[in-house]
């Protein structure tokens, strides 16, 4: 648990991943690594929303278990095509 300046707590989200059963876990196109449970897995086939709802779920999955709201890193950057 390291607080921040804010008021905030970081924590360690892969330990809390792993805490809900999560690793290995696969949704469609997309799964939790079943050693990492940091790393997200692209099977295939699957687009940005798909892995955005994939990691709100597993998001949701820590918030029920823990009451903790895990917040996404890194941050979303969206390129403009020229």
């Amino acid at each position: 648990m390291l607080p921040q300046l804010d008021g905030q707590v970081k924590l360690a989200a892969g330990w809390l991943i792993e805490r809900c059963g999560l690793k290995g876990w696969r949704q469609g196109a997309f799964g939790v690594h079943s050693r990492q449970a940091l790393v997200l897995v692209h099977f295939g086939g699957g687009d940005l929303a798909g892995l955005l709802a994939f990691s709100a779920a597993i998001a949701e999955h820590v918030h029920a278990t823990f009451g903790i709201t895990l917040e996404r890193e890194p941050r979303q950057v969206h390129e403009v095509e020229a």
